[in-house]
This record gives structure tokens, sequence and C-alpha cells, in this order.
């Protein structure tokens, strides 16, 4: 088996660690940069109220948010939601509360769950998010008539991954760790310029990744949520090898 993690990963050194164990090759190659956005922080001070509850859709929103968090220190808003552990736990570093945050099944339906048990109609709802994320959350929190702001404070760019002909092996099964949609565009345009047949298995957090992507060059797909840890992941790889 050969695994190719091409997004980061809060775990990568502990998987990097249990793939040596397993005699798995292991090797990184980040599909993505993640680059910060200019965001007018008026409009959040404005918006922000002791009656606002505020969401962090990833650890990178968390990460490019710093003028948001001196707003929201100053003004103990609601309830801090985000997406997973990885994302809770930085932003509770940052701004000194407790968020709330699914257990399992990291994602956008789940949190949109938690949110409706909690907001009062008097709710307003800061959403910060990258730009290519996605807008369900704000979507669905708006048609139910609650006041919403969505900030977009980083972008994803895509990295030239020229090398990659060179991490692949012919002779056994290539996985491909990916976490974001631009991530995977990047990896199939490229493996569509590779030469030769590859067994190529993309390891993504959900089915929507998949929607429009040319599968050509994809041998199949497997479905992890983001929140496995690497014996999961190394499980997955195993029961696929031997179907």
């Amino acid at each position: 088996m050969n695994l190719i993690v091409l997004s980061e990963m809060s775990i990568y050194e502990e998987l990097q660690r249990h793939c040596k164990i397993e005699k798995i090759s292991i090797q990184r190659e980040i599909a993505v940069h993640i680059l910060p956005l200019e965001y007018d922080v008026r409009k959040v001070k404005n918006f922000l109220n002791e009656k606002a509850s505020i969401i962090f859709q990833s650890k990178n929103a968390v990460a490019h948010s710093i003028k948001v968090h001196r707003q929201i220190k100053n003004i103990k808003p609601g309830i801090v939601y985000c997406m997973g552990k990885y994302s809770a736990q930085k932003a509770k570093e940052a701004l000194l509360v407790e968020p709330k945050y699914p257990k399992n099944n990291y994602s956008s339906e789940k949190v949109l769950g938690m949110m409706l048990k909690d907001l009062k109609r008097e709710s307003r709802v800061l959403i910060i998010k990258g730009k290519d994320g996605r807008n369900y959350i704000g979507d669905e929190i708006g048609k139910r008539g609650f006041k919403t702001e969505v900030i977009n404070v980083y972008y994803r760019k895509a990295v030239s991954l020229e090398s990659l002909e060179n991490k692949l092996i012919k002779s056994a099964n290539n996985f491909f760790i990916v976490s974001s949609k631009a991530a995977l565009i990047n990896l199939v345009e490229h493996l569509e310029k590779i030469e030769g047949d590859y067994k190529s298995i993309v390891i993504v957090p959900n089915r929507r990744l998949l929607e429009n992507i040319s599968m050509d060059k994809i041998s199949n797909s497997i479905i992890m949520n983001n929140n496995a840890n690497p014996l999961e992941y190394i499980k997955a790889m195993r029961e696929h090898n031997e179907r």
C-alpha cells in the first residue's frame, strides 16, 4: 500500500508512526495552500452582540480570523460552534470558551441540527469560513428567519503536483487522503496528465466532494469521516486491499 496525504491533517504525525509500524509507505504532498483574505472587521463589530452565536466552519477559519477574536472577547456572545474536535480545540485556545461541536459525524448538517435546538427567535448567527466553503448553514439559518452575517477569511490556492508521478507505485494501490474539493480537483487534473495505469483510490470525508469529478483516473473511493483516527484509516485501506 502507498498512502499520499494531500491535505493538512492534525493527526498526520500519528498516522505516520502507525504506517511505519504497519510497513505502509506514507508521503505528504500538499495540494492546496491556505491563504488569508482581507475582510471588513467593522461589519463584524456592528453585527455582534450578546445574542449572537458564532460558528467556525474549520480550524482554518479560526486561524485566519484573529481580528474577529478581539471583537468576540469584548462582547461575550452566545454559543460558539465548531465543525469538529480540532477546530474546537483551536477556538478554545483563542477565545477561552468551550465551543459546541458534534462528537461524531463532523458535518454542516450535524452542526445545524445542534444550533436549531439552541437558537431563540432573537438570535443572530455569525458564520466564519473559507471562500470556497459550503454555504449550507447560512442558507438554512436564513430560511428560518434568523439574521446572519458570513465572512470569508481564507481561500485555497492549488499547488503544482508535478512531482506526484514520482510518488506513485504501479504495483500497489495508491491511496490519497483528500479533505477539500479544491485539493481533489487538483489531484484529478494532475493524474490525467500521467501516462500509464495506476490504481488510485481517494479517501474523502463525504460523497459530496466526488460530485462532478471525473473518475477516469480514480479506481475507487473510500468515505472516512474527518474524526477518523489513524488506525481507522489503516483498517479501511487494508479492507480495500483484501477485496
